[in-house]
């Protein structure tokens, strides 16, 4: 049973990756530059669909879909929403470690604290590179912080249904609610 299992789980991801390949490379997606989306997230949906060949099979190539599966997976799995940019131009190992507030909330993954700097960070002025000639610390770099286990009372034997991200008055995420059915 496992091993039948197994060989229909292969042939569907190398099926996946060839659908997903043809339909890139017959460039079906109609957005081919980064844009700001309406929750402020920069998506580049011709990246996405190059770079993620399974979402491409189950999802296909439109914008929308591509983006409904970064905001829904994509971002909690730390998928590249955009390319990512040089280190001359974004430092992800330097923003960690000068803003461990933004770790705090959106983790270490490079992706998040590219999308914090782009949403968030720049209108604040906080640097994505260290200044020409500052030696940067990595030593101290800040680690991954454990997700935030579901209150024990509601999830003894359950999964949660959904998980809601709790926001600040100015829209920050700091933290999440959890919901059972």
């Amino acid at each position: 049973m496992k091993r039948k299992l197994m060989r229909t789980v292969c042939k569907a991801v190398a099926l996946s990756v060839t659908v997903g390949t043809m339909l890139v490379s017959n460039g079906i997606v109609a957005n081919a530059q980064p844009k700001e989306m309406k929750d402020g997230t920069v998506f580049d949906a011709e990246y996405y669909a190059q770079r993620y060949a399974d979402v491409v099979a189950v999802y296909g190539t439109e914008e929308a879909s591509l983006f409904q599966h970064y905001t829904d997976y994509g971002r909690t799995e730390n998928r590249e929403a955009v390319k990512a940019p040089s280190k001359a131009t974004f430092d992800a190992d330097y923003y960690a470690n000068a803003n461990p507030d933004v770790v705090e909330v959106y983790g270490t993954g490079s992706n998040n604290l590219y999308q914090h700097y782009l949403q968030y960070g720049k209108e604040e002025g906080r640097s994505p590179v260290a200044a020409a000639g500052t030696k940067v610390n990595t030593s101290t770099a800040v680690s991954e912080p454990k997700a935030e286990a579901a209150p024990a009372t509601q999830a003894e034997n359950k999964t949660p249904t959904a998980i809601r991200v709790k926001t600040d008055s100015n829209g920050n995420p700091i933290g999440f609610e959890y919901a059972y059915d």
